[in-house]
């Protein structure tokens, strides 16, 4: 009899959580996130920032190509020079796509003959308050990364990371 008088108040006991309990799983789960979402958003500009890199690289074959076979960059356009209009995540100067992350352009307006400068500025999806970001390379391999509320020259060098 006092075993099934036990077991009645023991189950009775343990039906649900209490409200310290819930509490605590709360604030676990929100030091989580406010852990987690900095660090993914941190993660997501990186890999934006990385598919620019490649995407100027990519621009700076096609100059060449065209730079091989009409022996003058004067000619190239954006289009051109991505030899697509619109890439995954970019826009050209010239157009606009809602989820571009950066707009691709030449940095002197247009090539000279000899010489250009492919130009990745971030979009308000790619910047972290009145900071903007421009990512350079000219026609000799050269690159920089600029990251400041004026942008201004950028001072090229080759960078083994890139």
């Amino acid at each position: 009899m006092f075993l099934m008088s036990w077991a009645r108040t023991t189950r009775r006991g343990s039906a649900g959580f209490t409200l310290i309990e819930l509490m605590v799983v709360v604030a676990i789960v929100a030091i989580l996130v406010a852990i987690a979402v900095p660090m993914y958003l941190q993660h997501v500009q990186t890999v934006a920032r990385s598919e620019a890199e490649g995407e100027l690289l990519n621009a700076a074959n096609h100059m060449e190509q065209l730079y091989a076979s009409q022996m003058t960059y004067a000619n190239a356009t954006v289009t051109t020079a991505t030899s697509q209009g619109t890439i995954a995540g970019w826009a050209p100067s010239n157009g606009s796509a809602s989820d571009a992350k950066y707009i691709l352009s030449f940095a002197s307006g247009s090539p000279t003959a000899s010489s250009y400068t492919l130009m990745a500025s971030a979009t308000s999806l790619q910047t972290k308050g009145s900071f903007q970001e421009v990512i350079e390379l000219n026609n000799q391999g050269q690159h920089c990364i600029k990251q400041s509320s004026s942008v201004s020259s950028c001072s090229f060098g080759v960078d083994p990371s890139w």
